[in-house]
């Protein structure tokens, strides 16, 4: 079963109890601050529950009146939009260290614990450190060149895995972050070698960052992060 589904009323509980349970508060803490969410992420998570709450679910609902094909056609695209924005974010909270059962059961995601109880093939953690560079290229844009610590001559992914980035941008004058968890923006690659975009209104600025290899089938087995590497923004 998938962890987010496209049956709109089955869609409406999910999107509108993980909405809530991002913003509730644990321990003092938000849960979307302790599950590794970002303000960026979820600011936009709750952007996709307003506009289908108070819009689109709405006159879905309505079939005399106002399911239209028109209608239809958005909420199908709400739902898979939401879907390929949340996947990368729910297997970063299950591999989140703070996360619990009740965590996973909001989110529906099967894993650690809540795995099936048939699953025998033991894996192991991610054990390489990933080696990386920061290249400044101008215009706001910063090249990220990764590989394994067993591959030492190019940019290589370990088998696998992709990779994630912690990363804050702060003004040049300011400290280096000296915790991976003061780095507040998190992005995913798929590939060895990529770019972000930062732009052009943080050039001189410095962006700080680290670097991890994941396992997006088993985020459990996620590798250590690397030591946290700054460069001036171009």
């Amino acid at each position: 079963m998938p962890r987010v589904s496209q049956s709109p009323p089955i869609f409406n509980s999910y999107i509108n109890n993980t909405a809530n349970y991002l913003t509730a508060v644990s321990g003092g803490t938000a849960n979307y601050v302790r599950l590794l969410v970002t303000d960026s992420e979820y600011n936009t998570w709750q952007n996709f529950r307003a506009d289908w709450r108070d819009n689109l679910y709405p006159k879905y609902s309505d079939k005399k009146e106002s399911r239209t094909t028109a209608i239809k056609d958005k909420v199908r695209k709400l739902m898979k939009d939401f879907t390929i924005f949340v996947r990368p974010i729910l297997n970063r909270i299950s591999g989140a260290p703070l996360v619990t059962i009740d965590d996973l059961e909001v989110f529906n995601i099967k894993a650690g614990v809540l795995r099936d109880d048939t699953r025998t093939t033991q894996t192991t953690p991610v054990d390489s450190m990933v080696l990386f560079s920061m290249i400044q290229i101008g215009g706001g844009i910063i090249k990220f060149h990764c590989r394994p610590t067993t591959d030492s001559k190019r940019a290589s992914k370990f088998k696998g895995c992709d990779v994630e980035v912690r990363y804050k941008i702060v003004a040049n004058t300011e400290p280096t972050p000296t915790e991976v968890l003061q780095l507040t923006e998190i992005a995913n690659s798929t590939k060895a070698i990529f770019q972000l975009n930062l732009g052009t209104e943080n050039q001189g600025k410095k962006i700080s960052a680290s670097v991890r290899w994941i396992v997006n089938s088993d985020p459990n087995r996620n590798g250590p992060w690397s030591g946290i590497a700054s460069v001036i923004i171009s």
